[in-house]
């Protein structure tokens, strides 16, 4: 099970704002924007100084298997 999000990196690499693009429901939904919160980047720059950008993320959820 797949959650794509859409995260906001702001200049410092930390992730400002966190969107689900497309979702599997209640908890893996809050759970993946969770992960994504957490996440540190290094940002992106536009003529060597850094920027936000909106980083596309997906969090893959597995079964665990014995």
């Amino acid at each position: 099970m797949i959650v794509r999000l859409s995260l906001l990196v702001g200049e410092d690499g930390t992730v400002k704002q966190v969107k689900v693009v497309r979702g599997a429901g209640g908890a893996f939904d809050r759970e993946a924007q969770a992960v994504g919160r957490r996440a540190v980047f290094t940002a992106a720059t536009v003529d060597g100084k850094p920027v936000e950008s909106w980083v596309p993320w997906d969090v893959e959820f597995t079964p665990d298997g014995d």
